[in-house]
């Protein structure tokens, strides 16, 4: 059987797709972020009676997670929330203490239809039965030392207490010098769950 130029190159766009969907929909996912969200990456921001609410105009800060502190403080790196009717994205922010400046290095689109909650009329609603559903948060770990965002949820049953879980729907990288955020498989990232003061395993 013959093939033709076209089949050949087809398929193997096909093959290359196939193969590299999850970096096309990354790419795809910052492409959609807000007009007002990319022309805020990389601008530096005076620290100076600048709340974080207004890193963003318009958007609601939302929590925030310490992820990386120099050893004389001088640097400070949060995984900051921000959400705008029904968008909610997390960006990563580098605070430098001896110049007085705040940067928003990089930032990442959420899916809403996983999270555990909605916003309406600026507040946050929990979904029903919200541990069916996914938060994100910076505590996340593989085998080697990184910053890893993790969409996670507990595991069945414990959602009333804190563990550690393997629930991890989407996972990011946040590079340690740069800031970037970039997608990753889920394989293998376990994530802390912060459901409780107790902890599962103490019961």
């Amino acid at each position: 059987m013959k093939l033709t130029l076209k089949k050949i190159v087809s398929a193997s766009l096909l093959i290359v797709c196939g193969l590299a969907m999850q970096s096309c929909s990354a790419r795809e996912e910052k492409e959609t972020l807000p007009p007002e969200v990319r022309q805020r990456v990389g601008v530096r921001i005076s620290d100076t009676g600048v709340p974080r609410e207004e890193l963003v105009s318009g958007w609601i800060a939302n929590g925030f997670e310490s992820i990386y502190i120099s050893p004389d403080k001088s640097l400070i790196r949060t995984m900051a929330m921000f959400e705008k009717n029904d968008t909610s994205i997390f960006a990563i922010i580098s605070l430098n203490t001896k110049e007085k400046y705040k940067t928003i290095l990089d930032a990442q689109l959420l899916p809403k239809e996983l999270l555990t909650y909605y916003f309406k009329n600026g507040k946050s609603v929990t979904k029903k039965q919200w541990w069916k559903f996914y938060s994100p948060t910076a505590i996340c770990y593989r085998e080697r030392e990184e910053i890893i965002v993790g969409l996670m949820r507990p595991e069945q049953g414990k959602q009333d207490c804190s563990h550690k879980t393997k629930q991890v729907k989407k996972a990011w990288k946040v590079d340690q010098e740069s800031g970037h955020i970039s997608e990753i498989p889920t394989q293998g990232i376990v994530c802390s769950y912060m459901g409780g003061e107790y902890s599962c395993d103490s019961e």
